[in-house]
């Protein structure tokens, strides 16, 4: 995150907000880097949630 944060200004992009997610392919995990505070959310989230997965998607893409 760190690095796409340093790109980004190099190249002349300020993106306040940068998102990620991190998973074994069974299990999710949300991260956000805002200026320089990292929050890892707590939850980790299964496959077998797809639906609540694809809503945090959701929800974070209509923020932007």
């Amino acid at each position: 995150m760190r690095n796409e944060r340093v790109f980004n200004e190099r190249e002349g992009n300020r993106i306040p907000v940068i998102l990620e997610v991190v998973t074994s392919g069974n299990i999710w995990r949300f991260l956000q880097l805002s200026e320089n505070q990292l929050r890892v959310e707590a939850t980790e989230y299964y496959l077998k949630d797809v639906s609540k997965i694809l809503g945090i998607f959701a929800s974070e893409v209509q923020t932007i």
